[in-house]
């Protein structure tokens, strides 16, 4: 499914994931379920804060791919998110929810979830201890063939996995990853005119010069390859999907790419940083693949800690600038998608941050007058979409 058929499906939406799949439902004042019968299975009708989804259940079975997807605060997004796993195209899976010390009410969510579809599981950590930590709980615990990563605040299409499995057997890979697409705050899809090739196969060198065209978070590799490099790495709190990438490369092969957007990120203004100490945990990541590939280990792999610790480092005035203009661009686009919220967010964000002199009220009001343009523009094409929609013999 396209980007375009995601959006045009009512997969995205204002408040959230809505899928259709047929059958009949009863509504309900809050988590509670109805079902009916249908060719597929069981049909469950889960409600929160007044969205409606169905979620897809069926009988108990084997388990192909077992979807970790770490929780750490994500009481707002976390159904989203599940429901995008549960009402995927293959039904033998298995979703593990695992909750880092939320101190918010995502345990809440979680177990509501599990309640209305037995494919769940809910784990809980004592502490948070970080996605890499989270994730490594998840694999020990998983039971599929398979395992995929899925971020608590994100979104996939109705056929991401299907297709990963496919793209997987097709050779001899150590993981597959597709391409996203971005999602504004609201789950509002925001447009991209990127063009994308199919599948592309990757290798290390590929990986080490930041060329690929998977993201992290969308990736699906065979559960006993995980398992036979060790699980994630937790010497670092940045770059422990690409430290394991590596390692997997490393021992299995190359990598087979999607070059197509299953995969929803979305974007919110916490999430735009890039700090000095980023950039080191990073950069440290790649020369620990480099030490393997010379000597067949590395500093991790023979005990000896490393560490960055980017407490009191001064923040580079280019990466500010780039954070700024960031989250400036994410807001007009925010705006376009229709996600009103979503812009104002990115907007007071944006205002909130240190940026370059000069310009001062001036510069932040045209900003603020390109955001709210590129909303009026957003309504109109929406407008015209549906005008040309509603003519005979016309299609979008």
């Amino acid at each position: 499914m396209s980007e375009k058929a995601f959006t045009d499906s009512g997969v995205a939406g204002r408040l959230g994931l809505v899928l259709a799949l047929g059958g009949t439902w009863t509504k309900h004042d809050s988590m509670r379920c109805a079902t009916s019968r249908v060719p597929a299975g069981l049909m469950v009708l889960a409600a929160r804060r007044g969205l409606w989804v169905w979620l897809a259940c069926p009988m108990p079975g084997p388990v192909l791919v077992s979807v970790v997807l770490p929780s750490y605060n994500a009481e707002k997004f976390l159904a989203d998110a599940a429901m995008s796993v549960l009402t995927q195209t293959m039904d033998d899976l298995e979703l593990l929810i695992v909750d880092d010390g939320s101190s918010d009410s995502s345990w809440s969510v979680a177990g509501e979830l599990s309640a209305a579809d037995g494919r769940v599981r809910c784990l809980r950590q004592d502490r948070n201890g970080g996605y890499a930590a989270a994730m490594n709980r998840g694999i020990a615990e998983a039971n599929g063939r398979y395992l995929a990563r899925m971020d608590a605040d994100d979104m996939c299409v109705p056929t991401r996995l299907e297709r990963q499995v496919a793209a997987f057997e097709s050779g001899t890979y150590s993981l597959c990853g597709t391409a996203r697409f971005q999602l504004s705050p609201g789950g509002f899809v925001i447009p991209s005119t990127s063009e994308h090739a199919g599948l592309v196969v990757e290798t290390w060198d590929d990986l080490m010069g930041d060329r690929r065209r998977f993201t992290d978070s969308s990736v699906l590799t065979a559960l006993g390859h995980v398992r036979a490099v060790g699980g994630y790495r937790t010497y670092t709190r940045a770059g422990q999907d690409v430290d394991l990438w590596f390692r997997l490369i490393e021992r299995f092969g190359p990598v087979v790419a999607i070059d197509e957007p299953l995969y929803g990120r979305r974007l919110l203004p916490g999430a735009i940083t890039f700090t000095p100490g980023m950039r080191a945990q990073k950069e440290l990541v790649r020369q620990l693949a480099r030490e393997r590939r010379d000597t067949g280990t590395d500093q991790v792999a023979r005990g000896i800690a490393v560490m960055v610790d980017p407490a009191g480092e001064v923040v580079n005035p280019a990466d500010a600038e780039w954070e700024l203009g960031a989250a400036w661009l994410v807001a007009e686009r925010s705006a376009r998608a229709g996600d009103a919220l979503g812009a104002a967010a990115f907007m007071r964000s944006a205002l909130q941050r240190p940026g370059p002199t000069g310009g001062g009220m001036v510069r932040d009001a045209r900003r603020v007058c390109r955001v709210a343009a590129m909303g009026v523009k957003g309504l109109l094409e929406r407008r015209g979409r549906r005008a040309r929609s509603l003519q005979p013999g016309t299609s979008l």
